[in-house]
């Protein structure tokens, strides 16, 4: 999908690579405090970007992915071509 296919992305944006990202996630705040060194818990990471973050000081996460309740929070309409 280019950019012309796409009339409307509401999605979260990563704060340090600002690309948008999909993919549902969230850190305990223990685990969120030691990687940012942000006590409020407020900001938006994309996994990659977060998983720099972390080894950059050192510290390996391990990803395991599980079913949740969660719904999705973008949405992707398509505009029709003109011909």
């Amino acid at each position: 999908m280019d950019k012309e296919e796409m009339s409307l992305i509401n999605a979260e944006r990563c704060q340090k690579c600002k690309k948008i990202y999909f993919s549902l996630w969230m850190a305990s705040h223990s685990v969120w405090v030691k990687v940012t060194g942000k006590k409020s818990g407020k900001g938006l990471y994309c996994l990659n970007c977060f998983d720099k973050i972390a080894r950059s000081r050192g510290i390996n996460l391990f990803w395991k992915p599980h079913i949740s309740d969660f719904k999705p929070i973008y949405k992707v309409t398509q505009q029709s071509k003109k011909g």
